[in-house]
């Protein structure tokens, strides 16, 4: 792995400023091998010829017609959310795992106003638009909206997901949405791998090295 990515370090120590080569180092050049899941999906035909703003829709209701075309032709439709603000390996085997569960993977972005309501949250890095243009890139997701509310309850009623697929950190209890999903007739899973990576954890390790 090391020698693979030896002359990205090399380029990003040269041309990037200095402070950005450590991060070459530690976060892409990973010091013993990872356990990689073998999760396997595919794009859905309506998407797999879809550039990345094509999968972003800025008014959810947009999304509707298509979802309900979508819905008419059987296809399981699994939503997901999340702030992903500094994107990380827990995030795309989250992302890789939910869409493993249907045919079609929505994700909800948090914006600034839905992060700000919550106390425990810092404010994001990334603007909103930057963070959707980046998990729209993502061959798993088909389309993204943003999440405008505290909770995905708005959201979930207007999409009505099969599935809403919610990482290994939460349980049922701390779901009120969870109420929602059952309305519309869709169940609620867990998926990825453990809580072991975290934007949090990343933000820390960048302030202790005197990024932020």
């Amino acid at each position: 792995m090391k020698l693979q990515f030896a002359w990205l370090r090399q380029l990003i120590n040269q041309e990037m400023a200095p402070g950005i080569g450590w991060l070459a180092a530690v976060y892409i050049l990973p010091t013993k091998p990872a356990t990689l899941p073998t999760v396997l999906h595919t794009k859905t035909a309506v998407t797999q010829t879809m550039n990345t703003f094509e999968k972003i829709y800025a008014q959810p209701e947009e999304l509707v017609p298509q979802l309900e075309k979508l819905r008419a032709e059987g296809k399981t439709i699994v939503l997901g959310n999340g702030c992903f603000d500094l994107l990380h390996v827990g995030h795309t085997r989250y992302l890789d795992a939910a869409k493993s569960l249907g045919d079609v993977l929505v994700i909800a972005v948090n914006t600034e106003r839905s992060i700000r309501s919550n106390p425990n949250r810092e404010p994001p890095i990334n603007s909103c638009e930057e963070r959707m243009e980046v998990i729209a890139a993502l061959d798993a997701v088909d389309y993204v909206i943003p999440l405008e509310d505290p909770l995905p309850i708005p959201v979930i009623e207007l999409i009505r997901p099969h599935i809403q697929a919610k990482g290994t950190d939460y349980n049922l209890e701390q779901m009120p949405e969870r109420f929602a999903v059952e309305a519309c007739g869709g169940e609620i899973k867990f998926v990825g791998d453990e809580k072991t990576h975290s934007s949090s954890a990343l933000r820390e390790a960048l302030r202790q090295r005197g990024a932020l």
